[in-house]
């Protein structure tokens, strides 16, 4: 292989090469995977996108269902009525 690198650029095959594949317009080997790197920007996007708005709406806790175990753990006899009331007044001002 001739690497003589003094010469003109016709005359070197390595740098000749180059030359040729980048005064043709370059599209005719890379254009089919272009579309490929948009369709998954595109994708990634979405899906950063599709994230971050599941993060901001995430569902809000239910109070009825701590209602709901509380009222069951006072029937089974774990908490008695003073826990009961003391709970049920968190709950109320927790949500004001």
């Amino acid at each position: 292989m001739n690497l003589n690198l003094d010469g003109a650029i016709g005359r070197t095959p390595v740098l000749g090469s180059v030359m040729r594949h980048q005064t043709d317009g370059g599209m005719d080997h890379s254009a089919g995977g272009s579309w490929w790197v948009l369709i998954s920007m595109i994708a990634f996007s979405i899906m950063l996108l599709w994230f971050a708005w599941a993060l901001l709406h995430r569902p809000k806790p239910d109070d009825s269902l701590e209602a709901e175990v509380l009222t069951q753990r006072y029937a089974r006899g774990e908490i008695d009525d003073e826990e009961l009331r003391s709970a049920a007044r968190w709950l109320d001002r927790s949500e004001q």
